[in-house]
């Protein structure tokens, strides 16, 4: 009896040795740097990324300074017959920071009208933490578009867009922060809603107006960029909404590019036309 005990505590202690030896074995053979033992939605999941990620180096850092003249109080007096009304006016100084986006090769970017209106001050910081003064070309204050250009001498990487018959319910979605603690990130979400209203132009042709993405974003955080999974400019950030989280709001591609060409028709036009490259 005390043999057969001791053959069963043989068997267990050589099964036992058998199976550490296989996990052993398999760790030895597993490379997490090989695709091929990677499942292949993480697979495509990481070019994704990676794809995302080259498109940080065309997202900029706006910083916007200014003095607004604002009214207060107010006082009436008669002078031969007349009343004329007077208010204390004190200028009044602001600061503003947000985000843009490189769109074409010679400096040319795209961000919010609300960032950079009335601002005497415009500074622009890249990806590398280069800043250059800036200047406002072109803006559409209704739509929250604007247009605003840096100079330097080297070409600048820019982002394309996305063409608009591929932008659907259910798109992903990718927000790239440009600045601060979060420089660099990468916040994935997907379209939730899309909203249309008729071109002044061509009423049977609807352009895009706003998209809805369900992705958080924080004050200061105007004007960054939304991509695809291809890194294509699906919009920039224009609201969001403090009590329902995950409700952000974007400008899309559709109508930054109209807007675009409106500018480029009119440089054409003036005689200043630009030849920088640009993708849409």
């Amino acid at each position: 009896m005390l043999y057969h005990r001791r053959s069963l505590f043989n068997i267990g202690v050589s099964r036992i040795w058998h199976y550490v030896s296989g996990i052993f074995f398999l760790l030895f053979l597993y490379n997490p740097a090989d695709s091929l033992l990677l499942p292949r939605e993480a697979a495509a999941e990481e070019s994704v990324i990676e794809t995302v990620e080259k498109v940080i180096q065309s997202v900029v850092a706006i910083k916007a300074e200014g003095a607004m003249v604002a009214a207060s109080g107010g006082f009436a007096f008669k002078n031969k017959g007349r009343i004329f009304i007077g208010k204390k006016a004190r200028a009044v100084k602001f600061s503003r920071v947000g985000a843009g986006v490189i769109i074409n090769s010679g400096g040319f970017l795209v961000a919010n009208a609300h960032t950079v209106k009335d601002a005497s001050r415009i500074n622009v910081t890249l990806y590398d933490n280069s800043t250059y003064k800036a200047k406002v070309v072109w803006m559409a204050e209704d739509d929250d578009v604007a247009f605003i250009s840096i100079s330097r001498g080297a070409s600048l990487p820019f982002i394309r867009f996305c063409d608009v018959v591929e932008i659907k319910l259910g798109t992903a979605a990718y927000a790239v922060l440009p600045s601060g603690i979060l420089k660099g990130r990468i916040a994935q979400g997907k379209v939730t809603g899309i909203g249309k209203r008729a071109d002044a132009k061509d009423s049977k042709k609807p352009l895009t107006d706003l998209l809805r993405i369900n992705i958080s974003m924080h004050k200061g955080n105007s004007g960054v960029p939304f991509v695809d999974k291809k890194g294509r400019l699906l919009g920039i950030l224009t609201a969001g909404e403090t009590k329902r989280p995950y409700q952000s709001y974007a400008i899309p591609s559709e109508r930054i590019a109209k807007y675009y060409r409106d500018y480029l028709k009119s440089s054409v036009d003036s005689g200043n036309e630009k030849k920088d490259k640009t993708y849409f």
